[in-house]
């Protein structure tokens, strides 16, 4: 019985080096990883790898193995070439934003409807925000004016030491097409450095 604790308690020390290396992820995988490990090394190779050590070299070369691809959460943000600091999430909406006038245009000079629903750039689902259509335009009834809202305010990385992340808070995107003059007016409804919107509340 005393064996059987002592085993036990083994798994506490890959759980451990797992929840380090691997966050939340890793305190689940790594002790059944290494469990695996030693139960093909008593079933399949008893000449060879019987021994423990044998096991924990195999499970911490598979650690090393695996390590390059932990993923890079989509969340995190990154700077570019000229040292600022890059959002993903405000990024794509924006270009989903864009994408949908240009589809607008192009349905208008079709001969297609221009209803706000028609346009599948804007009924695209998003993991942050939720595109709708601009009630205080003169457009609200078409799909020439959108408007991007954030809905959601934290979210789940399972590779970190602790998994439930928040995001910042991301202004409100607006974007109006005027239909006789050509131009597009992308407003946001505060100045934030983390989506783009600059002096003016502009984007």
């Amino acid at each position: 019985m005393i064996k059987r604790k002592e085993y036990q308690l083994l798994y506490l020390i890959p759980a451990f080096i797992g929840f380090l290396t691997y966050g939340t992820f890793g305190l689940f995988t790594s002790p059944f990883a290494f469990w695996i490990i030693s139960w093909i090394s008593k079933i399949k190779f008893n000449d060879y790898f019987n021994t423990s050590a044998s096991r924990w070299t195999l499970w911490l070369l598979l650690g090393v193995v695996l390590i390059p691809w932990k993923p890079n959460y989509r969340y995190k943000p990154s700077i570019n070439i000229f040292g600022d600091v890059m959002h993903p999430a405000p990024s794509s909406i924006k270009l989903q934003l864009v994408n949908g006038i240009k589809e607008c245009v192009v349905r208008e000079g079709d001969g297609l409807s221009t209803n706000f629903y028609d346009v599948s750039s804007f009924n695209k689902t998003h993991p942050i925000y939720k595109i709708e259509r601009h009630k205080t335009s003169k457009n609200s009834n078409t799909c020439f004016a959108a408007i991007a809202i954030q809905h959601k305010k934290k979210y789940l990385n399972f590779f970190d030491l602790f998994p439930l992340k928040e995001l910042p808070n991301y202004a409100t995107l607006k974007l109006d097409y005027d239909i006789n003059t050509g131009r597009a007016l992308r407003t946001c409804n505060y100045i934030s450095k983390y989506d783009g919107c600059n002096a003016g509340n502009t984007w």
